[in-house]
């Protein structure tokens, strides 16, 4: 898959029809894939090309930075996501000012028929975009009939009855710390990477040595607490009991959000290496403990829990 991060990278469109989706897309979650699937795998003997637009920022950063969220998958991660459908390209469109203020209609008639080439449009239910989100799926359809392409609208997907979105996950994550009801809604394991860094050194002098990561920091975190997880460093897959928060326990000047995981059986030394933690059981809530022998108490115990979990 090619990766294009401006309208003058893709290729001209002349003779190279093309079925694309267009969104942030930020989870590439079950819904996001029904989508992708479809631009995917579309044939049709007038259409040569499947594609994706997505955007950087997500447009939130630009529109209403105090409302934008924290990303289930920053570009990286999405991309490597995409990269699994075998698009022709992606195109990663920079969301700043000028973009945010082009109306739907100049964006559907001067990039996706102009530029791009589209000729067939798959799209979620819930799409909006150009300046003011005026731009939906009954003006897209509309739009298809006058310049020439088809547009598909793609029913939601449902999870327990409820719709599975970016902002669904986000919630369950950030507020419940459910990793299992986000796994449903994600069609994987929630998962945070980064690269291994020196921590206060705290967990070894406990016996307890812990691995801290330093991770993208628009990354969303889910509620702070304790989670039974499987640590992936390099080839080696490794059962683990991960820590977010801000160890309240410690006395520190300043919290500092720390993203720690112990590695059941293991010692060797993986720092500067970078680490996957993905999730899988929401053990406990973090909590202030009076002393350093009461939490030494309640990790040791952690590591049994976990340890029966991940069996």
């Amino acid at each position: 898959m090619e990766i294009y991060h401006s309208l003058e990278d893709v290729p001209t469109p002349e003779e190279m029809n093309v079925a694309l989706t267009m969104g942030s897309f930020d989870g590439v979650h079950i819904g996001h894939q029904k989508i992708l699937k479809k631009v995917a795998e579309y044939r049709d003997p007038g259409v040569q090309v499947a594609a994706v637009v997505t955007f950087e920022p997500h447009p939130l950063e630009i529109i209403s930075p105090a409302a934008a969220p924290c990303l289930l998958t920053p570009l990286r991660e999405k991309l490597l996501l995409l990269e699994t459908y075998r698009f022709s390209y992606t195109l990663v469109l920079n969301f700043d000012k000028e973009l945010s203020m082009m109306s739907h209609q100049d964006f559907v008639r001067d990039v996706l028929v102009g530029r791009l080439g589209v000729k067939k449009l798959i799209i979620g239910h819930d799409v909006h975009f150009g300046a003011g989100a005026g731009g939906n799926g009954k003006y897209l359809e509309s739009a298809g009939r006058e310049l020439g392409f088809s547009t598909e609208i793609v029913a939601p997907v449902k999870n327990s009855g409820k719709i599975i979105s970016s902002t669904a996950i986000r919630t369950t994550l950030k507020e419940k710390g459910d990793v299992r009801i986000a796994k449903a809604m994600l069609g994987r394991p929630y998962a945070i990477t980064g690269k291994v860094v020196k921590g206060i050194g705290l967990g070894r002098k406990l016996g307890v040595p812990t691995a801290n990561i330093a991770t993208y920091p628009k990354k969303l975190m889910p509620l702070y607490g304790v989670y039974a997880a499987y640590a992936e460093v390099g080839d080696r897959r490794v059962k683990a009991v991960a820590n977010i928060g801000v160890r309240p326990t410690i006395p520190m000047k300043k919290p500092v959000l720390c993203i720690e995981a112990h590695l059941l059986d293991f010692s060797e030394d993986i720092y500067d290496e970078k680490m996957t933690i993905e999730f899988v059981r929401f053990l406990r809530p973090e909590k202030k403990f009076d002393n350093v022998k009461l939490l030494l108490a309640q990790m040791q115990k952690d590591i049994a829990i976990a340890s029966t979990v991940l069996k």
